[in-house]
């Protein structure tokens, strides 16, 4: 039951808003499907919570400039991207992203009835969240945008730190001794049922990275990836530690310095508009995110401290 009126306030809401903001742009519809976030997504480490949406809306903003698409469209997506992950059980006959589209579609429905989005902008959104988890080719921009902003938000610290936490969540034995730790970049896509500790989760990632469609997603990737990479070579070296809760508290705090940089740099995130702030990203990604984070030094001090 708290569920379905989880859903049906939420419903009643994104139609509201629709409806009460007749001269509203597109800043100040972007900032009432942020505040709905953030009024009904689960905060924290959740995978498909607040902080991976927000990961997802920034990738896709940044894709959206670099690749010279529609910008509002992306990040619109992105904030709903996930919506339907909160019910999905109840609805074993749709996946998460068709249900997420049945919930926003009197929202975007009425947006167009009010000329604040044109009919392609409309089914442009829809289908970008509806078909943001499958696996086709597309030549649909924005489809192509939300996948590869889902897939950057599993890559570095922060998206690290999500994977481990989701999977000891679901009661996954950290490691399994005889896994390999890292899997080789041709390696089949594995089904559901291969998973059976953490560190598979990890690696599975690895595979979205040969998925990535853009080549700015391949760019971000290329740094962020370097960051999961590093953690699981640290990981190999020391795969005698097998308690969860060591690990995660070792993950945590590079996860959370990554996303206090990260928002402050975004500074609302209305600033990052042309293909020279897509860059100043890039050299910020780089400058945060090293292998020195999982350096067998600062792996070193953690153990040290945890051990007090």
């Amino acid at each position: 039951m708290e569920k379905n009126n989880f859903m049906n306030n939420r419903e009643t809401s994104l139609l509201n808003i629709s409806k009460g903001k007749e001269e509203s742009n597109d800043i100040e519809t972007l900032d009432l499907v942020k505040e709905m976030a953030k009024q009904n997504l689960p905060e924290g480490s959740d995978p498909h919570g607040l902080e991976h949406t927000t990961m997802v809306a920034y990738a896709a903003k940044l894709l959206a400039v670099a690749e010279n698409e529609n910008i509002f469209n992306a990040e619109l997506t992105a904030w709903i991207h996930d919506w339907g992950r909160k019910d999905e059980k109840l609805f074993p006959d749709k996946t998460h992203a068709e249900r997420s589209g049945e919930l926003s579609k009197d929202f975007f429905r009425n947006l167009h009835k009010q000329g604040k989005l044109s009919s392609q902008q409309y089914g442009d959104i829809q289908r970008g969240i509806r078909r943001h988890s499958w696996n086709k080719e597309t030549d649909r921009e924005n489809i192509k945008i939300i996948r590869d902003a889902d897939r950057i938000s599993r890559f570095g610290s922060l998206g690290l730190y999500h994977i481990i936490d989701c999977s000891v969540d679901n009661k996954l034995p950290f490691y399994i001794e005889g896994h390999s730790i890292v899997r080789p970049d041709n390696a089949p896509l594995m089904n559901s049922t291969d998973i059976k500790c953490a560190i598979d989760d990890v690696n599975f990632c690895f595979e979205w990275k040969n998925m990535l469609e853009t080549e700015s997603a391949k760019k971000i990737v290329d740094i962020l990836g370097k960051i999961n990479f590093s953690f699981l070579k640290l990981f190999d070296n020391h795969k005698d530690i097998i308690d969860n809760e060591f690990w995660l508290a070792f993950l945590k705090k590079p996860a959370e310095k990554f996303k206090e940089k990260q928002d402050a740099f975004a500074n609302n995130f209305q600033w990052t508009k042309t293909k020279e702030d897509f860059e100043k990203w890039i050299k910020f990604y780089e400058s945060i995110e090293n292998s020195e984070i999982y350096s067998e030094k600062s792996f070193e001090e953690f153990k040290k401290e945890f051990s007090k």
